[in-house]
C-alpha cells in the first residue's frame, strides 16, 4: 500500500500523463553459466563479489589422464577469514555473497548447485549454502533460501544469514527439515522462485515449500552466498 500525507485537507493524489512503463532490465535473461569457458583463478562474468571473493576453479572427474576423465569448472569462495570491511562501519555482519543481474529484477526464478567441503575444512556444523532474489549488495535484504548440509535444515529469510550463522530477529520467514539426504562433499541443487507476494523452493528436485507469503514491493539482484568463511563451491 502507498500512503500520502498532506498538511491541507484539499490534497489529492496525482496522476501520470502517460502509463508507467514496464520494467525493461538490461540483463540478458534467461542467463546460465556452467563456468566451463574460464581458466582457473578467474572471475565469472556478471558476478560481482560484495563480501568475500569468488573465483573459478576446476577438478578432474575420473582417473587423471585416462580417456574417460573429464574436467569440471565451478566457482569457489576464496577468503578464509573475515576481512576488513568496507561497509557497515567495517562490521561485515553477513557472510560471503556475490550478486548478479540488476537492481530492477523482481519476479525471478534462480537455480544453482552448491557443495560444502568436509567438516575438517572448517569445523562448524551450522554452515549453509544460499541463493536469493531481490537482494541488495549488503546481503541484508531480499528473499534468501539457505540449506545446512550437516543439520539437513533449510531456512527462508529476508536477507542472508549472519556472519557465523543465525539470523536477526524477525528475518526468518519459514524453516524446516530437508526431505532428502544432503551431507558434505556432494553437489546439492537449490531452486528458488520469487513472484509477487509468494515464494517457492526446492532442494535436489524435492519441494521444500510452495507459495509461502513474502513481502512484495522491492526489487534487487540475484545472489549466491554462505554463512561462514569457507571454500564453498557453486556451479551451473
Amino acid at each position: 500500500d502507498v500512503w500520502t500525507v498532506s498538511t491541507v485537507d484539499t490534497a489529492q493524489k496525482g496522476t501520470f500523463d502517460t502509463p508507467v512503463p514496464k520494467s525493461n532490465t538490461q540483463f540478458p535473461l534467461p542467463y546460465q553459466d556452467n563456468f566451463e569457458d574460464y581458466r582457473d583463478s578467474r572471475e565469472a562474468k556478471y558476478f560481482t563479489d560484495q563480501i568475500g571473493t569468488f573465483e573459478v576453479h576446476s577438478e578432474t572427474i575420473g582417473r587423471r589422464g585416462s580417456l574417460s576423465s573429464t574436467t569440471n569448472h565451478f566457482m569457489r569462495q576464496m577468503t578464509p577469514v573475515l576481512p576488513v570491511g568496507w561497509m557497515g562501519n567495517g562490521a561485515n555482519a553477513r557472510g560471503p555473497v556475490s550478486i548478479i543481474g540488476t537492481s530492477e529484477m523482481n519476479d525471478i526464478s534462480l537455480s544453482a548447485k552448491f557443495r560444502i567441503p568436509s567438516k575438517e575444512s572448517f569445523g562448524n556444523d551450522g554452515v549453509s549454502g544460499c541463493i536469493g532474489g531481490r537482494a541488495n549488495m549488503y546481503f541484508t535484504e531480499g528473499v534468501v533460501l539457505c540449506v545446512q548440509p550437516l543439520g539437513e535444515k533449510w531456512t527462508l529469510s529476508y536477507g542472508g544469514p549472519l556472519n557465523g550463522g543465525g539470523y536477526p530477529d524477525g528475518a526468518v520467514i519459514s524453516s524446516g527439515n530437508a526431505p532428502v539426504d544432503v551431507g558434505l562433499d556432494k553437489w546439492q541443487t537449490l531452486n528458488l522462485t520469487v513472484s509477487g507476494e509468494e515464494a517457492s523452493g526446492s532442494l535436489n528436485g524435492q519441494k521444500l515449500f510452495t507459495s509461502i507469503a513474502i513481502r512484495d514491493g522491492r526489487s534487487g539482484f540475484g545472489c549466491i552466498g554462505t554463512s561462514h568463511w569457507i571454500p564453498i563451491e557453486f556451479d551451473e
